[in-house]
């Protein structure tokens, strides 16, 4: 990611200096190439990360990841529509795309998302080593898929559902309008 955001700058700051000396369409093309070689990049940064959440699960972190890498691939678009001097408010532009990126994170049940999908592994591939601890921290949204582990044939498992469903009924059980 960091590494696209640099090719990004680079990109931003050689096609404001063509605007000065319009005659180098080397420059055009080298930031379309740039512009390029940045898209690879983020869908193999994508496909990493679906390879490494495929072998360890869903995380909140690696579901900000995707956001993230999702953002920087729609952030291209505009990007290359500048580059080929489409008018277009470019800063406008990305603070609108960046907005509805950050209202779509925060509008998404993520832990509801982590917990379901990391469940559904567990009932459909039996190698699959469900990491109870970490669906321990998630929010109060996860319960509702923690309690499909009540049909978990391991009773390490089925110990761990227990102790979180009276965690976190002692915790919403005499909850007042403030806290909640």
């Amino acid at each position: 990611m960091a590494v696209s955001l640099i090719n990004l700058v680079i990109i931003l700051i050689t096609s404001k200096k063509e605007e000065i000396n319009k005659k180098l369409n080397y420059t055009k093309i080298m930031n379309l190439l740039l512009a390029g070689f940045t898209i690879i990049i983020l869908c193999s940064s994508f496909y990493r990360m679906y390879l490494y959440e495929q072998a360890y699960g869903y995380t909140f972190l690696r579901l900000m990841v995707y956001f993230a890498l999702i953002t920087e691939i729609i952030l291209i678009i505009p990007t290359i529509m500048y580059i080929l001097d489409i008018k277009i408010n470019l800063t406008k532009t990305y603070f609108v795309v960046i907005i509805l990126m950050y209202i779509l994170v925060n509008y998404v049940n993520i832990d509801y998302m982590i917990a379901k999908k990391n469940i559904d592994r567990y009932f459909e591939d039996a190698n699959y080593e469900l990491d109870m601890n970490y669906l321990q921290t998630l929010s109060v949204d996860a319960t509702g898929q923690i309690i499909r582990l009540q049909n978990a044939e391991d009773e390490n498992i089925l110990k761990q559902v227990n102790y979180y469903l009276y965690k976190v009924k002692s915790e919403t059980e005499n909850i007042n309008l403030q806290n909640f």
